[in-house]
């Protein structure tokens, strides 16, 4: 336990050890994803921001008066397959949008 204590100190906040970060001859580069999914949470957050700063704005003189954001919490849910095949559904019956042509 002693020897894995000591490895773990030697870890840099990059997450690679010290032995490699530090060794001229290991090069690193970075690399960018993107998940669909903490993008859709990211944009349904900062929507719900404006409708609470403009709740808040609406109610600023009003502490007593409650808020849609009293007491919120968010999660992320995965849908079940039905879910997602009447997704799919009402996806094909939206109508195509038209090319500027």
């Amino acid at each position: 336990m002693a020897a894995l204590a000591e490895h773990d100190a030697g870890v840099c906040s990059c997450g690679f050890h010290r032995s490699l970060t530090m060794d001229p001859s290991v090069g690193f580069t970075t690399r960018t994803e993107v998940c669909p999914t903490c993008a859709g949470a990211k944009l349904a957050e900062r929507i719900r921001r404006e409708a609470d700063e403009a709740e808040e704005e609406e109610l600023k003189n009003r502490p007593d008066e409650p808020r849609r954001s009293d007491g919120r919490h968010v999660y992320i849910q995965q849908l079940t397959e039905d879910e997602m095949e009447r997704r799919r559904a009402r996806a094909r019956k939206r109508p195509k949008p038209q090319s500027q042509g």
